[in-house]
């Protein structure tokens, strides 16, 4: 279609999961969850792609690298 990723906006907060989280995390009642909201623009700062996930933050060491130089977005 032509449109480059090339910015990504990124939100982690902690919380305290829910009943359903921890039944699908496998996490106990007392878990504290990582959730990431993201937004991916393109080339015309328009909105390409925008996810929440949720981890359990035992679990995930989180390392981000972005590059405007050449538009890439991490892997």
């Amino acid at each position: 279609a032509g449109l480059i990723p090339s910015k990504a906006l990124s939100d982690v907060s902690a919380r305290l999961s829910t009943d359903w989280e921890q039944d699908q995390l496998e996490t106990s009642p007392t878990s504290v969850i990582l959730v990431e909201e993201r937004t991916i623009l393109d080339q015309h700062d328009l909105p390409m792609e925008h996810t929440v996930t949720l981890y359990a933050a035992d679990r995930y060491t989180f390392s981000v690298e972005f590059n405007p130089d050449t538009g890439s977005l991490p892997e």
